[in-house]
């Protein structure tokens, strides 16, 4: 797995002949065979070829080799004729990598003289995606698995098959208006079209949505009021210009303080003592006047000089 490239074969072709003193047209400044050399000695030697070499882990290349690939197919042997599985029950997995962003950039036609050509892609560095293969000896496969590199933030870009919660807290107030005048639970379900158990909590004093908390249509309400919310915003732009910014670990953990010192229900996880980051989602589409950026580093000494009044006092001399 050490394979040489064109260029190490032409030095090797021009150590060799020096070494063994044998007369050759090579250059001698760059210590090379001629590309000549190697077209003839190509023809000469078809049971060779230029191949692109597939990068293989040290750990692979050891663990991969003759003898342990013939222990593999021994033990198959024996465990085939011991047991006799039948061809449907014999399956091989295989596993290959894909790339959001091509690797490799065909040539295209371009204007001569252009000093750089680019291409649309998706992004300039693509994401991995893993694509595990399974079939039987009887030609039968199980539908492939993708293994994709999110962890907690899953895309949510399906489409909902239920109507949960597709009821405004209108109908809801008026349902439960109607229960206290007496109407039955059943009836004024169906009548102002809210769900039946959760029109039952809501009357047993669960559920309810906080002072001035929002709940959109076929949406989830939100956990804080609309001036709570104003009050987190402002503070995350008051430590921004400090300059000590907040982090997304560091609002999710802030959120969820602000939930427990105010006794506020919330669906955060008492474990890990943070905020979820769907929250966060809803929390940043709420509010498009704070964004996620990469903070420049700046010494403690330029914070401290490079200010408004420092900077105005600069302008007026």
């Amino acid at each position: 797995m050490y394979g040489l490239t064109k260029t190490e074969i032409l030095s090797l072709a021009y150590t060799l002949a020096e070494k063994n003193k044998i007369k050759h047209p090579f250059s001698s400044k760059r210590e090379k065979a001629g590309i000549e050399w190697l077209k003839g000695f190509r023809k000469r030697h078809p049971d060779i070829t230029l191949r692109a070499p597939e990068s293989t882990s040290a750990a692979r290349a050891r663990a991969f080799n003759k003898p342990v690939v013939d222990k593999f197919f021994s033990i198959l042997k024996d465990t085939q004729a011991k047991h006799s599985f039948p061809p449907y029950r014999i399956f091989n997995v295989d596993e290959t990598s894909l790339c959001t962003v091509p690797t490799k950039n065909t040539k295209v036609f371009a204007q001569t003289g252009r000093k750089q050509v680019a291409r649309v892609t998706s992004a300039e560095r693509g994401d991995t995606t893993t694509a595990v293969v399974c079939g039987s000896a009887t030609g039968n496969f199980i539908p492939p698995m993708f293994i994709a590199y999110f962890l907690q933030a899953m895309p949510r870009n399906y489409i909902r098959k239920t109507t949960r919660q597709n009821w405004s807290e209108t109908s809801m107030q008026s349902a439960l208006d109607a229960v206290k005048d007496g109407m039955a639970f059943k009836t004024a379900s169906r009548q102002f079209s809210v769900p039946l158990m959760a029109l039952k909590r809501r009357t047993k004093g669960k559920n309810k949505l906080a002072m001035g908390a929002v709940k959109v249509l076929g949406s989830k309400q939100t956990v804080f009021t609309t001036e709570q919310e104003a009050e987190l915003v402002k503070h995350i732009k008051d430590m921004e210009i400090r300059m000590y910014g907040l982090t997304k670990t560091e609002i999710l953990s802030l959120a969820y303080q602000l939930a427990e010192k105010n006794k506020i229900k919330h669906p955060f996880s008492s474990k890990r003592e943070k905020a979820g980051i769907e929250w966060l989602k809803g929390f940043r589409k709420r509010h498009p006047d704070i964004t996620l950026r990469a903070p420049e580093s700046t010494s403690a000494a330029r914070a401290r000089a490079f200010n408004k009044p420092v900077v105005d006092k600069f302008f007026r001399f």
